[in-house]
């Protein structure tokens, strides 16, 4: 009692790919020439006539360029990187990983000491293109003493043992051997009479003074700046 067509539709959507897995193999250090990450992607379908199919393209954004070749970069640092993978029948996907570019290690440089000569001295060290001089007061006594350096391009550069764009060093300043320039002397003198005036003499690094030790003729310790008035027997010390 009846006869007709009946028409129907449906859809068939496409499976997701599985096991997906993309990293960076390499390890880049920045050298200011572009830099290649390498990669490894990997992914799976449930059927293995399709595993031939797969596609991996890479790029800086999710909805930008993708091409075959991984893309280069240039400065240190962390960026996210895409992988659009793809195969007949499944879903595109771009999937994100990271690129890491390390920092280059900037050798830190040594200063030299110096010997103590009364007058205030600083390090012989002066701003490179690889960093500035902060701060080199140094000093006029022997010690030790900070001389701060920054690094001029501290995205990409880095000292050995700090991450830190400055970094402090030491300046030495070495004690010298004094000694006498003019040799100190004394005459003794009599009891009753006016105390000899000590030649001190002369060093070559600070002013002298004379001290006098010993002991009277009446077995009293004497020890003093001052001459010594009673008769005794007494060592004059120039220092």
């Amino acid at each position: 009692n009846f006869c007709g067509t009946v028409t129907w539709t449906h859809t068939i959507t496409k499976a997701k790919l599985k096991d997906i897995s993309v990293s960076q193999t390499n390890t880049l250090v920045y050298d200011g020439t572009e830099l290649i990450p390498e990669v490894a992607a990997s992914a799976s379908t449930d059927i293995t006539d399709y595993l031939d199919n797969i596609q991996f393209e890479y790029g800086k954004s999710a909805n930008g360029t993708f091409t075959t070749k991984v893309p280069g970069v240039t400065d240190a640092g962390t960026y996210t990187y895409y992988c659009r993978i793809s195969c007949t029948n499944y879903e595109t996907q771009p999937v994100p990983f990271t690129v890491t570019v390390q920092k280059k290690p900037a050798e830190a440089p040594s200063v030299a000491g110096k010997v103590y000569n009364g007058q205030l001295q600083t390090a012989d060290i002066a701003s490179t293109a690889l960093f500035t001089v902060e701060a080199n007061a140094g000093g006029t006594e022997s010690g030790t003493y900070p001389v701060v350096l920054k690094l001029t391009d501290s995205q990409n550069y880095r000292w050995p043992d700090s991450d830190d764009s400055g970094l402090t060093v030491n300046f030495v300043i070495m004690p010298d051997q004094n000694e006498w320039t003019a040799e100190p002397g004394i005459s003794g003198w009599t009891y009753g009479e006016s105390p000899a005036i000590p030649n001190v003499g002369s060093a070559k690094y600070g002013s002298n003074t004379v001290r006098y030790e010993g002991t009277t003729n009446a077995g009293i310790a004497y020890s003093s700046t001052a001459a010594p008035t009673e008769a005794g027997s007494y060592r004059a010390g120039f220092w």
